[in-house]
């Protein structure tokens, strides 16, 4: 017997996951084309601006940030790591790993700035300051019922 199509109309058309992932999927396309002339994809970035706002961190405690699992903030950091943009050595104990921005990391932050204001400028003006304060605070929620 197929599953009935009424059902994956109602998946497709209500679906909170199919919503978010599909805008995902296109703002993370829009930021890494802005991004591309620093040489940085959007989930670098992430792993970067995080870094530099706390001054380091442990592996575990940045997973836990950024909302990913271990495994894949280290996919996420080895090209990082490679590149010179940060350091990750021993933590304070022998389970941890640290996390550092290197000087080559904030230079590359610099140069990724102005790309990613200018984008999140032209975001904010496409649907207006008001719909996009009421967005983040929505994701907000969302990212709160979601862990709950």
């Amino acid at each position: 017997m197929r599953f009935p199509k009424k059902y994956c109309r109602q998946i497709a058309q209500e679906c909170t996951l199919f919503a978010v992932r599909s805008v995902s999927r296109a703002v993370t396309q829009l930021y890494e084309e802005a991004l591309a002339p620093a040489g940085l994809k959007a989930t670098q970035l992430s792993v970067l601006v995080a870094t530099a706002a706390r001054g380091g961190w442990t592996m575990s405690d940045l997973a836990d940030a950024l909302n990913l699992d271990r495994t894949t903030l280290t996919r996420n950091t080895r090209p990082l790591e490679r590149k010179g943009l940060i350091r990750v050595g021993p933590g304070r104990d022998r389970r941890s790993r640290s996390v550092e921005l290197t000087e080559r990391g904030h230079a590359v932050l610099r140069r990724a700035y102005p790309l990613w204001r200018r984008t999140q400028r032209r975001v904010v003006a496409s649907l207006g300051k008001r719909r996009w304060e009421s967005l983040i605070g929505g994701l907000s929620h969302l990212l709160k019922a979601a862990r709950a």
